[in-house]
């Protein structure tokens, strides 16, 4: 993909780790329904990918040293470790398609942020996107139904907790392997999830949860590294849009796997939010025509010296 610029790379990135993410939840979801708590089962999990980084970086000479410990990346551990155990808080209590949906007004958090704290250009196409992307959200989740039960709540706090963790993210020293972002952030939810884990009691392991369990290493070990890619490679507000992507394969896991029969009004609004996504698809790569056309040359710029961006 040698033609793509680093915004669309980073869109590409954020979509195929939202679905990773998905196909996790599902799978998390899928062993919780048949026994085990949903801390248990995140516990185990975390302790599977914080041993597979620890040894893909001894492969690859990736070691995780005292210097690459960074306020940034601990505040990025905190977030996601506490946006993690929300999440699953709600995630066995909240239709699945639904607690998807609602946690995709992260995106509109992140331009936000970017435009008022990292100071990116966000245009009126950027907001507009979002927003439209937004709407295609409130129609899918519809307030007001039996979808708002109080956990909703646990799932408003882990959008607001995933905001804080892709500035976070974005703070850390681009000299920190991608392997040990992940490998400090899967350490620090199998501490937390097994203090909480002991609270619930651990159940037997039913045969089938471990290949489940394994497909959940696989998918969420992608989507880490998928994701912390796409906040470094491009701009915050361009590939936030792309966040919406999951919400569509949510809708098709939630019916496949647990038997959630999709309505009109959310197939509408799955459908407006893939239709957000072409746009800012369509929009970035008309951008990046202009750009390109731009002549760079000293009568361009009026006579001012050429400066890096």
């Amino acid at each position: 993909m040698p033609n793509l610029s680093p915004n669309a790379l980073g869109s590409i990135a954020m979509a195929c780790a939202g679905l990773a993410v998905t196909v996790n939840d599902a799978l998390l979801r899928s062993i919780t329904d048949d026994g085990p708590g949903p801390y248990q089962v995140l516990c185990m999990r975390s302790i599977a990918i914080a041993v597979l980084f620890w040894i893909v970086g001894r492969v690859r000479g990736d070691y995780t040293r005292r210097a690459h410990l960074s306020v940034p990346l601990f505040v990025r551990t905190a977030a996601e470790v506490v946006g993690a155990a929300c999440f699953y808080t709600a995630l066995v209590r909240v239709e699945f398609a639904n607690i998807q949906a609602i946690v995709q007004v992260t995106p509109l958090m992140v331009t936000l942020g970017a435009a008022l704290y990292l100071r990116e250009r966000v245009t009126t196409a950027h907001y507009l996107t979002v927003l439209v992307g937004f709407i295609g959200v409130v129609v899918l989740v519809r307030p007001g139904t039996d979808a708002f039960t109080p956990w909703v709540l646990f799932a408003i706090g882990t959008a607001v907790l995933a905001t804080v963790r892709e500035f976070a993210t974005r703070r850390i020293p681009l000299s920190t392997p991608l392997v040990s972002i992940s490998f400090v952030t899967a350490s620090g939810l199998a501490v937390l999830t097994a203090g909480l884990s002991l609270a619930d009691g651990w159940e037997p392991m039913p045969g089938s949860g471990w290949f489940l369990m394994a497909g959940s290493v696989v998918a969420l070990s992608l989507g880490y590294l998928l994701s912390v890619y796409a906040v470094r490679v491009g701009d915050l507000s361009v590939s936030a849009p792309f966040r919406y992507a999951p919400v569509v394969g949510a809708v098709a896991i939630g019916y496949w796997a647990f038997g959630e029969t999709p309505d009109l009004p959310t197939w509408i609004g799955a459908a407006i939010i893939v239709a957000a996504g072409l746009v800012a698809i369509e929009h970035e790569r008309r951008a990046g025509l202009r750009r390109r056309l731009v002549p760079v040359g000293p009568a361009a710029r009026g006579g001012d010296e050429a400066g890096s961006r």
